[in-house]
């Protein structure tokens, strides 16, 4: 997928000006032109000349109307971002600690099936990749920002434990894990794993984040752990099960991939394709490139209007 941004998208209004350009040609071609009749007969030129002057007249505009658009373009600030191959990764691990997560229709738990899978996950990596760990409820926590030190990350796994905070921010979380990785200036993928079984329900608004992450050019893998069924919470009657739709939605946005994780097994199949996805978010900077194109059209223009369209009716 395809997107344009722009640094400074407030010169774009710049862009009206083409329509004054049209304009301001239109009135002083009509102008010239009728001077021009005093003293020429048009059918006759033509014949000698073999040209038509009013096309001359269009090819002019269209140039100066492409010189304009890209110098607009290009003092706008405009950036193309599309997704590319990326050799390495950095990730950031942001994990549920919602009371949700003790739900036990996966073996043990959700939760401690994610952290034994997560701790997994840390050996498919090469041992140079940068990863960051947050947990979330209600609140969200850093517990390790981006580092190559597995061990010290496994240690910090094994000691997760559920939030006594009510909530699911999902929201905060994908903005903290988005800093944690632009925070460091590696010129690789920039990946957040996303494990969760619930819905957002406080913190700033999903869509509000997700776009954040794509400002940045962050890929969310999303991993919805839990089964269709679901499970009880633990001494009652209550139900918890995945909900699928949004955490689809946040990887098919940043284009990442959503997993269902129904097992132990299914999440380690996750975090093994995850550890393989070489899909990074690549944006260029248009702007010197736009400025090169007009200056080539500029001297086009120069070029016709001092030769064969010097004169112009």
């Amino acid at each position: 997928m395809v997107s344009i941004s722009f640094t400074d998208p407030v010169y774009l209004w710049f862009l009206f000006s083409l329509l004054i350009l049209i304009l301001s040609h239109s009135v002083t071609f009509k102008n010239t032109r009728k001077k021009a009749l005093r003293f020429a007969n048009f059918e006759a030129i033509s014949r000698v000349t073999g040209e038509e002057f009013i096309k001359k007249n269009v090819y002019l505009l269209v140039i100066r109307l492409i010189i304009l658009a890209l110098i607009v373009l290009a003092v706008s600030g405009t950036a193309i971002t599309y997704t590319g191959i990326s050799t390495s990764s950095n990730y950031v691990i942001a994990l549920d600690t919602s009371a949700s997560m003790l739900v036990q229709d996966i073996n043990q738990n959700r939760l401690a099936a994610a952290q034994d899978m997560s701790i997994s996950f840390l050996d498919f990596l090469p041992s140079r990749t940068k990863v960051g760990l947050i947990t979330f409820a209600g609140t969200v926590l850093i517990k390790s920002s981006l580092e190559t030190d597995f061990e010290k990350l496994k240690n910090l796994i094994k000691l997760i434990d559920v939030s006594q905070i009510g909530g699911t921010d999902l929201g905060n979380t994908i903005v903290t894990s988005t800093n944690l990785l632009i925070a460091d200036q590696d010129l690789v993928s920039k990946v957040i794993i996303l494990i969760t079984d619930g819905q957002s329900n406080i913190g700033i608004p999903l869509e509000t984040a997700v776009n954040y992450a794509i400002d940045n050019k962050v890929l969310i893998h999303t991993i919805g752990i839990g089964t269709d069924e679901g499970g009880k919470f633990i001494g009652t009657d209550v139900v918890s099960k995945l909900d699928e739709e949004n955490l689809r939605n946040i990887a098919d946005l940043t284009g990442g991939k959503f997993f269902r994780a129904e097992s132990k097994e299914k999440l380690l199949e996750s975090f093994r394709e995850i550890s393989k996805f070489n899909r990074k978010k690549i944006s260029v900077d248009m702007t010197f490139t736009f400025m090169l194109i007009a200056l080539f059209f500029l001297l086009i223009e120069w070029g016709l209007i001092n030769t064969k369209h010097k004169i112009i009716p």
